[in-house]
Order: structure tokens, then sequence, then C-alpha cells
């Protein structure tokens, strides 16, 4: 049985006031199904030994992820019909609350109670030296001017990771990173050859290689599979690799195949309901926007110092 908290302003049947909230509308739904097989269900403790306690232990919340995966896949129409017909707000499908309920003898011994499978985002604080406001202070004048614009962008993208919607956090990204390299242009081929034209684009773009992608296995193994995957206009492999050329490759191709929709499930399209298979590349673009900012900063900071310089009295 999977529970699936929501907010939504669906008004509750008197015979399903279970659900309702003290206003009277639907705020969570309960799905009850049997499950192919419920040996894939289990808490476990594992061995995880540390410095301090070589006996150490994990306890493991294992699933069936794909039997999940189906189960969402079916509740999401009945979401969008939820939101056709009346005005559900929404789902959260990143803290579904998980429990198997044991229906034989032999299930029995097997009955993990309830947990939350829940997606927790990072809250660990960043302290800002007061130098470094001072800095923020000092440049606003002229930076604001110019840099507004793209933080603004970096900041949406920011909320979007946060709240685990990466189509939104890569297209925010992506803004930043035409605004900055793209030159205008706007074909796929023309911004693409921009991007690797630049060579403040190639210096971002090869330090998030070397210090991000290639230290996060995950990370990696995503952007190699849909650099595998990327093709030409006649549907020939491309052959990308992952280099500055590939990256630029990859980060427009992913634009413009998120720009359209056909519908056809074996193509990979970003839809709201389907952020997650575009989590490595969102961060990825936001990652490269950040540096991208962070070496705007300092070319705005050189091109002041340098005009004061012209500027002041021999």
């Amino acid at each position: 049985m999977a529970k699936y908290a929501q907010n939504t302003q669906v008004r509750a049947e008197k015979s399903r006031t279970e659900t309702a909230n003290e206003e009277g509308f639907l705020s969570s739904i309960t799905i009850e199904t049997t499950v192919p097989d419920y040996k894939k269900y289990q808490v476990r403790f594992d061995p995880y030994p540390q410095p301090e306690r070589p006996d150490g232990k994990i306890m493991l919340f294992l699933m069936d992820d794909d039997f999940n995966e189906l189960l969402i896949d079916e509740f999401q129409y009945f979401e969008g019909m939820l939101s056709l017909l009346g005005n559900a707000v929404a789902v959260s499908w990143q803290s579904p609350w998980i429990e198997l309920i044991p229906e034989t003898d032999e299930e029995k011994p097997h009955a993990i109670g309830g947990f939350r499978a829940e997606r927790i985002k990072s809250e660990e604080p960043y302290e800002v030296p007061d130098a470094n406001i001072g800095n923020m202070i000092k440049r606003a004048h002229f930076h604001s001017k110019v840099m507004n614009p793209f933080l603004a962008f970096y900041r949406e993208a920011e909320r979007e990771r946060q709240a685990f919607r990466f189509i939104n956090t890569f297209f925010n990204s992506y803004f930043v990173l035409e605004g900055a390299y793209g030159n205008k242009k706007w074909r796929n081929w023309e911004v693409r050859d921009e991007f690797k034209r630049s060579p403040e684009f190639t210096k971002c773009a090869q330090k998030v290689i070397d210090e991000y992608i290639l230290k996060q296995p995950d990370v990696e193994r995503g952007i190699t599979k849909m650099l595998s995957e990327l093709t030409d206009r006649k549907g020939h492999p491309t052959g990308a690799k992952l280099d500055v050329d590939g990256l630029a490759h990859l980060l427009v191709a992913t634009r413009g195949s998120l720009l359209h929709f056909s519908g056809d499930k074996n193509e990979s399209k970003g839809t709201p309901i389907n952020h997650n298979e575009f989590e490595e590349i969102g961060n990825v673009a936001i990652r490269l926007a950040g540096e991208t900012l962070l070496d705007f900063s300092s070319q705005i900071d050189d091109y002041v110092e340098k005009l004061l310089k012209q500027q002041s009295p021999q």
C-alpha cells in the first residue's frame, strides 16, 4: 500500500472523509494493490564498518522500483484527470509512504511496517565571509547592470534543483549559457559552434568535466549514456565523446529535444513527470552556469579596473 501525500483543491465525498482535511478537501490518497513479489520489499541490516565503529551496520530499505514506477505511471493519469476536471494542485512524487501489508502466514515474517521514501534536499549551511559581502556591495553598481538577468536565471535553476525539477533546472541554466556564449544565434548547429568557439566556454566546460563529472560515477555514467545516444539529422550516431565538444553538442541537443513533444514513448522527451531522467544533465548545466557566472564576474572586475585606471589623473 502506497500513500501519496498531496495538496489539492478537490472536495472529498462524505463517504471518504478519512482522506479529507479540515476544510473538506482531498488531502491524501492511498493506493492498495497486490505486489508481484513481496520479498523485494524488505528492511535489512548490512555491515557498515567505520573507523570509530568497526562493527557498524547500516539499515537498508529495499523496494521493487519497477513495480513502484508502474503504480506511479497509472496514478499520474488520475492526477492529470483531477487537474482536467477540477483544480488538483500537486502530488508529492518524491515522498511516498510505503507499507507492506502481509496477507498470508508466509508473508507475515517479511512485514516491514511503513516508511517514507523521500528525497531530501541539501540544507547544509554556507558561511559567507565578511570580505565577500563587502565585495558584493562595492561591485553592485557595475555588476548589477550586466549580471542581474543572468543571476535571475541561475537563482531559478537552483530553486528548481532543490525541488528536484531537473528539466526546469536545465532550461534556466541553459539560458545563462546561451546568453553568455550563444552570440544571439538560435539554430542548434550555430549555437553549438558558438559554444565551441568560445575560449571561456572551453575553460569552464573542461573544469566541470574534470572537477565534477569525472569525480561523480553516477553523473559520468548518465552523461556518457546521453552522449552515446546523440544522432545527426539522418539518425546516425555522432560518436560524441566526454569532452568539451561533446558537452557542447549534448547541451544544445538536449535543449532542442526538450522543446518538442510528440507523445512517442520510444523517445526520451521531457514532461512534468519524468524530471529524474534529466538529473545528470541538469546538474551539469547548473554547474557550468555557475562557473560561467564566476568567470563573467571576474571579467567585469578586470574591465572596471581598466576603466578606472584610464579615468584616473596621471
